[in-house]
């Protein structure tokens, strides 16, 4: 049946060329993914401080979230030590994720 299948595709030409994918397509397959989980984690990591900021009453005036004057309202909120703490830490994280994205879309444009 399969035999029948792939004569008459081939008698009719209706088969596409398929692409094997060699090493190097591999490792740009991953790196693909690498940048994608990234950009899974900064939306979760957004996520995080928006609900943490929310719970105890901060709430942004401002139009747009996660421009430069949003975060630099977020960097600039007056809390207790520990509270503060806790928003550097999801803060760096943030930082964090940015700065490698941006580092690896450089990276996709020069070498990619």
């Amino acid at each position: 049946m399969d035999a029948r299948s792939i004569a008459i595709n081939l008698a009719n030409g209706t088969y596409k060329p398929v692409h094997i994918p060699d090493d190097e397509d591999l490792k740009v397959k991953e790196y693909i993914r690498m940048t994608n989980n990234f950009k899974k984690e900064l939306k979760k990591i957004k996520q995080h401080i928006l609900a943490y900021v929310l719970r105890p009453g901060y709430n942004y005036d401002g139009k747009s979230k996660w421009t430069i004057v949003h975060i630099k309202w977020l960097r600039n909120l007056e809390m207790n030590f520990i509270e503060k703490e806790i928003l550097n830490e999801y803060l760096a994280q943030y930082d964090l994720l940015v700065d490698n994205l941006l580092n690896y879309c450089l990276y996709q444009h020069l070498y990619l």
